[in-house]
């Protein structure tokens, strides 16, 4: 019999970017070996919608996700403000969460529990009761240094945060982190481990017409969109200022100042709706609307069908983990310009699979970008670590601590 292992996340097939594709992938690679569960928060008022959406099929109390194979259990939560942070930390919430989690616990006692995250009171909740039952727990850092855009979060849950990740180490059997950046976040590290690996990507080659109209049907800006082939840099990133959008814009006009011909797309849902809005402003006050071109989200192969179509995948985030995209923009054969400030510095290779910039200086991305068009060539011959070696080590990983528990 299967043993059963219980991932908790705080979004599961709700979006594209790297924390969600890269579950995803875990899962369908694993649930061959092991009898997957997937908890995650849900608002009640979206629960309907997102059954139907990803045609779960009814399993007992919970759901079945034929794709994945693995069993859904959505946790209800209270959504009260535009942060989702600040609704995990509200009291309600956070009872509601030890409630459902422990039903769950007692009903299919699983093996193995792997918490996907660090900052959250519910996870350390989960981490905490598995570890008192005596089960293997693991925790996954998937971002760089904590507390480092937190603004929009109420001052008592920043600190809270940073207590909470902290006692991980101690607590679980292993920390993953997707890189060292992410590791440095942490201030006992004898217990975490760097780790990652990112799906080879298959290339989906759309026809630029094809492209085109994926483009305008999603499209954010203005006026029609009629790109050519390796013309345009893309931005695949959700909008708010941890993805840093505004600062490209920046750079933008610094560019257009200089006489250079540029088109930077950029794709992603509006995570933040207030952030998504200065960004159209600033584009439309510097005349930027031929060289900005901003499209709502896509699906994960539309995205890499146009990322595949560019010229130079651009990422100006702050503090990313790991970036995935990046990774896949990579596999395909295209270089990747991006910020120092994140776990790309742990794959990128100057003047080899692209360029790195300082993400909080638009003269350093602009000067990125017009260094970048002027090599023409880059040598992309730098290999990134197959993704079957940090599956084989999740293996490796999960069953030796449960020989260890026998």
């Amino acid at each position: 019999m299967s043993k059963k292992l219980l991932r908790i996340c705080h979004k599961f097939l709700v979006d594209s970017d790297g924390y969600e594709v890269g579950i995803q992938d875990l899962v369908t690679a694993l649930s061959k070996n092991f009898d997957s569960y997937v908890m995650f928060f849900i608002p009640e008022n979206q629960l309907s919608n997102y059954v139907k959406k990803n045609e779960l099929t009814k399993k007992g109390k919970y759901f079945y996700h034929k794709k994945t194979n693995c069993t859904i259990v959505p946790i209800i939560y209270e959504r009260k403000n535009n942060v989702y942070v600040n609704d995990l930390f509200m009291r309600k919430n956070i009872a509601s969460f030890k409630r459902q989690f422990n039903n769950l616990f007692n009903d299919i006692s699983p093996d193995i529990v792997h918490i996907h995250g660090t900052l959250a009171p519910q996870f350390l909740h989960a981490a905490k009761h598995a570890k008192e039952a005596g089960k293997k727990v693991f925790a996954t850092h998937h971002i760089g240094l904590i507390n480092r855009n937190c603004h929009n979060q109420r001052w008592y849950i920043v600190f809270a945060k940073f207590f909470i990740h902290n006692q991980f180490p101690s607590i679980c059997d292993k920390v993953l982190c997707l890189s060292h950046h992410g590791k440095d976040s942490f201030m006992n590290r004898q217990n975490v481990i760097v780790d990652y690996g990112a799906k080879p990507v298959k290339k989906v080659n759309y026809s630029m017409n094809k492209i085109n109209a994926l483009l305008n049907k999603h499209r954010l800006s203005d006026g029609l969109i009629n790109l050519k082939e390796k013309e345009y840099l893309v931005y695949p990133a959700r909008y708010n200022d941890q993805k840093n959008q505004l600062m490209l814009v920046e750079a933008a006009k610094i560019l257009k100042a200089q006489g250079l011909k540029i088109k930077i797309l950029c794709i992603g849902s509006i995570f933040d709706k207030d952030y998504f809005v200065s960004v159209q402003r600033k584009i439309k006050h510097h005349k930027l609307s031929r060289e900005i071109i901003l499209v709502n989200k896509l699906s994960h192969d539309e995205v890499l069908a146009v990322v595949n179509k560019a010229e130079f995948m651009i990422s100006p985030s702050i503090n990313e983990g790991l970036g995935r995209s990046s990774l896949e923009a990579l596999s395909l054969g295209v270089p990747i310009l991006v910020s120092r400030d994140s776990g790309h510095m742990e794959y990128l290779v100057w003047g080899i699979n692209g360029l790195h910039f300082n993400p909080r200086n638009k003269k350093s991305i602009a000067e990125a970008i017009k260094h970048a068009k002027k090599m023409k060539v880059f040598h992309m011959d730098h290999e990134i670590r197959p993704y079957s070696e940090h599956i084989a080590f999740l293996k490796r990983l999960y069953n030796k601590n449960l020989l260890e528990v026998k």
